[in-house]
């Protein structure tokens, strides 16, 4: 399954490190997939099972970045 997901509560990012990075510390995100007929719910990564994948929009819904639940990219240190 994917998990389309968009920022809550106004929150926007300019990247998708950024994006990532917030999903990670457990921010919530609204759940915009079409094919969850509970769109619009708020969602974060501990609800998200491990091998589902998630798409990130950010940069105002104009970008997207994607990963597998428990492949995240690393924070480069």
């Amino acid at each position: 399954m994917t998990f389309v997901l968009q920022p809550a509560y106004g929150r926007d990012y300019r990247s998708g490190k950024e994006a990532v990075a917030a999903f990670l510390s457990g921010a919530d995100f609204i759940h915009a997939s079409r094919d969850f007929t509970g769109g619009g719910s708020y969602i974060d990564a501990a609800s998200i099972p491990q091998g589902a994948r998630v798409e990130i929009r950010f940069a105002a819904s104009r970008k997207v970045t994607s990963f597998v639940r428990g492949n995240e990219p690393k924070p480069r240190a």
